[in-house]
This record gives structure tokens, C-alpha cells and sequence, in this order.
């Protein structure tokens, strides 16, 4: 799908790599043989417990939990965890997903500067080094590297290579409405048997509907507003 952040894009659903890909996951979220007993009901927190407690073999999840699996002191795989990137297609390229938390300072603040000292000091590679052995995940490539850090977790250091094929989420002021569109696609399609090409057509009608109406509603705040920034 495109990115919504700027004007003049708009998402693309309706596609044949689109088509197989639903399809793809629609096969495999009605294998028995492959998927942990009921798939739907697996979210992001309990996959990664799961794993750390050994009852699945693979999973594609966040960095933090791999990490987790490795270090935790009750876990069933620690020494026995990896990290590669994300299988795609014979056409297809991995694409892995970049979320970050943001320390970020209001406008209104009264103490601007001490923040902002603040931030900064947060944002050093020293308290990034800190953060990742307090158990968190850091996000310099200096801390990937650092010996101490991959002596604890021995794939730390592929965070580097997993980024070069990271992708943002698209910046737009109704995101998790067009999140909720896809989430209740995936939801129909490997729960039903609705082609796959129509599930998508009604995707792309229903986040078209959320992205004009944006605008629409964006251009009457400029028009009342006479911002020169509009």
C-alpha cells in the first residue's frame, strides 16, 4: 500500500502480488500441521511467551522478544535463539516493520532547555548502551555493535542488517482507522472464503473513503482558518 503522509498519495490494494500475498496467509493460517493451535488468538505478547517457553519453533515478532527469549531467566530456549529476516516472495522483497517510543518535549513547556538537555542526554550513546542492558532495545548502531551487549544477546549486532529493510508506518491523522480496514480484511480472509481479489477491492474502497474524507475536512479547516501554512 502507498503511503498516505503526503497530499496526493492514495493506497493500492488492488494487485496480483497483493492477491497472492492474502492468499498466502490465508493458506497458512488454516495449516494445523504448521501454526500453533488456534493462530487467531495468538497476539504479538503471547507469541513471543510461547516461544520463550518453547512451544513454537519460529516466530515473526518484534526484536524485543527474540531478545527476551534469549535472556530471560525461566527461558526454555536461551542459547538457542536466532534472528533472519522476514521470508518473502521469489519476486518479493523482506520487508520488516520500524516502531519506535518517542521522548518528545510540548511546545508549551516551561523548561525548555533543561528537556532538551535532557533528551539529549537520553539520546547518548552511553545511556543507549544502558538502556539495551536494562533489557530494553537500543537504536544506535553503536550499541548493535558493542561487545558487552552482543556477549549477553549474540544476534544483537543483525539489527543492522534487519534495518536496511525496515519500514516506517505511513504518517497520516487517521491511521488506525485505515489499521482497523486491514485488520478486518485479514480477519474475513482467513476466516472465510471470500476471494481474495474482492477483499482488497473493498479495502482500497473503504481507506479511499478515510483518506478523502481527511482532506475534505483538512481543506475546510484551511479554507476557515486562511492559513497561509494550509
Amino acid at each position: 500500500m502507498a503511503s498516505c503522509s503526503r497530499a496526493t498519495a492514495s493506497p493500492r490494494c488492488k494487485a496480483t502480488p497483493y492477491a497472492n500475498a492474502l492468499d498466502f496467509i490465508r493458506t497458512l493460517a488454516r495449516d494445523t500441521a504448521v501454526l500453533a493451535p488456534n493462530p487467531q488468538s495468538i497476539d504479538s505478547v503471547r507469541s513471543g511467551l510461547m516461544f520463550t517457553a518453547g512451544e513454537v519453533a519460529m516466530m515473526v515478532n518484534w526484536f524485543g522478544f527474540t531478545a527476551y527469549a534469549q535472556t530471560a531467566p525461566d527461558s526454555r530456549v536461551a542459547g538457542r535463539v536466532t534472528v533472519s529476516p522476514i521470508p518473502r516472495g521469489m519476486n518479493g522483497k523482506s520487508v520488516s516493520l520500524n516502531v519506535f517510543w518517542m521522548l518528545s518535549m510540548v511546545s508549551g513547556s516551561k523548561h525548555k532547555e533543561l528537556m532538551w538537555h535532557f533528551m539529549r542526554h537520553c539520546a547518548s550513546a552511553p545511556m543507549d548502551r544502558l538502556t539495551t542492558l536494562e533489557g530494553a532495545i537500543g537504536t544506535r548502531i553503536s550499541t548493535w555493535h558493542d561487545d558487552e551487549v552482543n556477549a549477553r544477546i549474540p544476534f544483537f549486532h543483525r539489527l543492522e542488517d534487519l534495518h536496511r529493510d525496515a519500514r516506517e508506518l505511513p504518517r497520516h491523522a487517521r491511521l488506525a482507522d485505515i489499521s482497523h480496514v486491514v485488520d478486518a480484511m485479514l480477519q474475513r480472509a482467513v476466516n472465510g472464503d471470500v476471494p481474495s481479489d474482492v477483499l482488497l477491492a473493498d479495502a482500497q474502497r473503504r481507506i479511499e473513503e478515510i483518506v478523502q474524507s481527511t482532506r475534505s475536512s483538512r481543506r475546510g479547516r484551511c479554507r476557515r482558518r486562511r492559513s497561509r501554512s494550509c
